[in-house]
């Protein structure tokens, strides 16, 4: 859905939303910011320097950019690119400040808290933890790895390459209720067509890498480095080690050991 003009301006005007007066609203729009969408170009500092760098106002006037709206405005500015990353059209209802950005605005600290911090050390597959219990602790520990496109890096082996359609939100969220938080909506829907998506996929190769090295799994990543396919890595070892054609090679060499075993009449069992 397209805001019109008369959304556009309630958006950046209105007391309940960015309370920017109309004057400023127009010198904005001088530097480009003419609907919700251009938001995605904006972060804090071009705010900031919009605000310290609007033009002299004619005599008897003056411009007002308040901090209060422009701590709202970078809000709508962080929302407006995670509906991008998600694909989830505008809305007046989904911008809406005193409900689904201040929701949004409370949950987007976290994984802005988290990427600033050390990232959790990677596990390394060992006996004392197999393939198995070890391809679910990874999965765990990238969900706290958080990578440029503040998503976390699970969304790079997750088991749909192509997002689904996507669903209504929640009541007053800025995700949908199957998503349950903008943190699993990301992983879900985050796309791979994305430029920095390669960024994603080698720093998950990179935590492969240093998970399997030194074991006979390494094996499984080298024809993905070049490439440094994080993704295709990780299928890869699952396929090869806990996959579906693992237990059914396992099953046939049981078999046929049971087949090749010739009773030659000699046992201990009492009838």
């Amino acid at each position: 859905m397209v805001l019109m003009a008369a959304q556009t301006l309630a958006f950046f005007e209105d007391a309940a939303q960015m309370a920017i007066p109309h004057a400023t609203v127009v010198q904005l729009s001088a530097k480009g910011i003419n609907m919700v969408d251009d938001l995605t170009e904006l972060d804090r500092d071009t705010i900031q320097q919009i605000a310290s760098n609007l033009c002299p106002p004619p005599v008897g006037q003056h411009y007002v950019f308040g901090a209060k709206s422009q701590k709202w405005l970078l809000a709508a500015c962080e929302i407006v690119c995670y509906y991008d990353t998600v694909g989830r059209p505008l809305t007046t209802g989904n911008i809406a400040w005193n409900t689904v950005v201040k929701n949004f605005e409370i949950q987007w600290k976290a994984p802005k808290d988290k990427k600033d911090g050390d990232e959790p050390e990677t596990p390394k597959i060992a006996k004392r933890l197999n393939i198995m219990k070890w391809s679910e602790s990874f999965r765990n520990i990238l969900h706290l790895c958080i990578g440029v496109r503040m998503i976390s890096l699970v969304y790079v082996i997750r088991e749909l390459e192509t997002p689904p359609a996507i669903t209504a939100l929640a009541a007053g969220q800025p995700h949908s209720s199957k998503a349950s938080s903008i943190k699993q909506e990301l992983i879900d829907r985050g796309s791979y067509n994305h430029p920095l998506f390669c960024d994603g996929r080698a720093a998950v190769y990179y935590n492969l890498e240093e998970a399997t090295r030194g074991t006979t799994y390494a094996a499984s990543t080298k024809p993905f480095q070049c490439r440094k396919d994080g993704r295709g890595a990780f299928e890869a070892i699952i396929n090869q080690f806990t996959g579906k054609h693992k237990w059914e090679s396992e099953i046939k060499g049981k078999e046929a050991l049971i087949n090749q075993i010739e009773w030659k009449g000699q046992s201990n069992y009492t009838p």
